[in-house]
């Protein structure tokens, strides 16, 4: 497939080429990055994500799910809570481990548990799990 004929077409002159461009490559990144994990290549990609030494929050859910694709629940969300750093979207990461609990099969009280627990230095986070599943302050 080539490009080149479609953006000839587009007005450069009112920053519509790369706006153009910049939807392309958000089209593009998740079907590239997902391309590993479907491969079942998993150790290559968490080597691959593992070498960055500043990850970004969507690379590390793909470390997340690979440990999970090779069964490794409790170490996919060890490695998680491990990455939080400032800007870890902690409801982000509460719904990671939400998912893989439940679809492991957990109860959903121990879930929640477990949820409040992770997220303990983050209060305000702490209390939003805590008010949705009504569990006791």
């Amino acid at each position: 497939m080539k490009l080149s004929p479609a953006l000839e077409q587009v007005d450069s002159s009112s920053g519509a080429l790369g706006s153009a461009a910049r939807a392309a490559v958000d089209a593009l990144v998740p079907v590239i990055a997902q391309a590993p994990f479907a491969a079942g290549r998993h150790d290559e990609l968490i080597a691959l994500i593992g070498g960055d030494p500043r990850p970004m929050w969507h690379d590390l859910l793909w470390v997340g799910r690979c440990k999970v694709a090779s069964g490794e629940i409790d170490e996919a969300i060890e490695f998680m809570t491990k990455a939080v750093n400032a800007w870890t979207p902690m409801a982000g990461l509460a719904r990671f481990a939400e998912g893989v609990l439940l679809q492991a099969g957990h109860r959903t009280d121990r879930v929640a548990l477990r949820i409040q627990t992770m997220l303990r230095p983050a209060t305000r986070e702490v209390r939003w799990v805590g008010e949705i599943l009504n569990l006791p302050a």
